[in-house]
């Protein structure tokens, strides 16, 4: 399990005539991250600095920053230090400088880019990406309406149906509340279904909400 962003997220703001600008993106990789400060750094070509951070692997084990010719330690260091006090990871964070002719001083531009890091994660969503269990789930027409109300009410997704001579369909529980969910769907159901476990997957929970295939799933042990 790890924290990180849901998607791209910017903030803006002026100070003391320099322009910041930021942006932060959830990346899986290095490549990704590099990629994107590439990315910042063609949009906006005639800026004076592009500072940046980034952090991945589900251990933080890489954590890059570049200063990109700001004074040594008082751009990529703030900026990544905002990530760590957030306890994310698989994100990069790139803060873009139009230089407005004041001079900040160290201490200044330390606050300034911290600032832009702080303001643009506290825009973001912030999701954990936690293990679920992906499980086929088979049984008798006759269970259908009260399954599907179990389902509904327990806010467990019903994905991938299909109905032949019995109704099929997938679905995701929390790791850690399988064996929980397999004795309730055996008391509704008298153990007539079957369940095929098939694989583990991370998912994002946002506030509290599961969020599978774009949509939130409200699931009460979450």
């Amino acid at each position: 399990m790890y924290k990180t962003i849901l998607e791209a997220v910017n903030f803006t703001e002026e100070i003391r005539k320099s322009k910041f600008i930021s942006h932060g993106v959830p990346c899986q990789t290095e490549e990704e991250a590099l990629k994107f400060i590439d990315e910042m750094k063609k949009m906006y070509p005639d800026a004076t600095h592009h500072c940046s951070a980034y952090i991945i692997g589900e251990q933080a084990l890489i954590q890059r920053f570049d200063d990109d010719g700001e004074p040594s330690q008082t751009a990529g260091v703030p900026i990544l230090e905002m990530i760590k006090n957030h306890s994310l990871t698989n994100i990069c964070i790139v803060v873009t400088r139009y230089f407005g002719g004041i001079k900040l001083g160290a201490g200044g531009l330390i606050r300034a880019y911290a600032s832009g890091a702080r303001q643009l994660l506290e825009q973001a969503k912030i999701i954990e990406m936690r293990e679920f269990e992906l499980l086929d789930i088979i049984y008798d027409y006759s269970l259908h309406g009260t399954l599907e109300n179990f389902f509904h009410t327990e806010a467990y997704p019903m994905d991938e149906m299909e109905f032949t001579d019995q109704v099929k369909l997938t679905t995701v529980v929390e790791k850690s509340q399988v064996t929980d969910f397999m004795e309730r769907l055996n008391d509704l159901t008298s153990a007539t279904h079957q369940i095929q476990r098939k694989e583990i997957q991370l998912f994002p929970v946002y506030n509290g909400k599961l969020i599978y295939k774009g949509r939130y799933y409200d699931q009460k042990y979450l």
